[in-house]
């Protein structure tokens, strides 16, 4: 087990394998699997949204069809494990059968591996995440700009650009 795992919070923990998951999911050429995540209005929980390009975006004003994206929240934590559905995703759950269950839980994506620049941009976003022992925050009620760059961490001085935009369309 890592010092992370460890020393963080478990809804922290959670998050990141979340994170590592959609990682997964590009490593097996599922690249149109887009992350979103943000403060909730009561600044208490962090709010998370996986799902298709086309329907989650780069900012929250660009999400669309919500019941094609999974959405789920910090308060989701129950002390065991995170409520998902009919599920209680552990912190036992391998990060393969998180990638499993959340590529099952939206529209289907094909594995075209064809959108590598937000794949690595993911990829350095997690490690930043993990490095910094905080979660990447693209929104807010707060009325902060972040169409430029996310937060990492709310009200933090680090940040990480934007997304790139998708070259093409699914």
């Amino acid at each position: 087990m890592s010092a992370e795992r460890n020393e963080s919070p478990p809804d922290l923990v959670m998050i990141h394998r979340f994170m590592e998951a959609v990682t997964v999911l590009h490593e097996r050429g599922h690249h149109r699997v887009h992350w979103l995540s943000g403060m909730s209005p009561s600044g208490m929980h962090v709010r998370m949204m996986i799902g298709r390009d086309t329907e989650v975006g780069n900012s929250l004003r660009d999400v669309r069809d919500l019941d094609r994206v999974i959405t789920t929240s910090s308060g989701a934590w129950n002390g065991r494990g995170w409520s998902f559905g009919r599920e209680i995703i552990t912190p036992q759950w391998s990060t393969e059968l998180i990638a499993d269950t959340l590529l099952a839980a939206i529209p289907a994506v094909a594995a075209h591996a064809d959108d590598p620049d937000y794949a690595a941009w993911f990829r350095g976003l997690h490690q930043i995440c993990v490095r910094e022992g905080s979660v990447p925050i693209a929104f807010a009620d707060d009325g902060a700009d972040r169409s430029e760059h996310w937060e990492i961490g709310w009200g933090s001085s680090v940040t990480y650009p934007a997304p790139p935009r998708a070259t093409r369309a699914l």
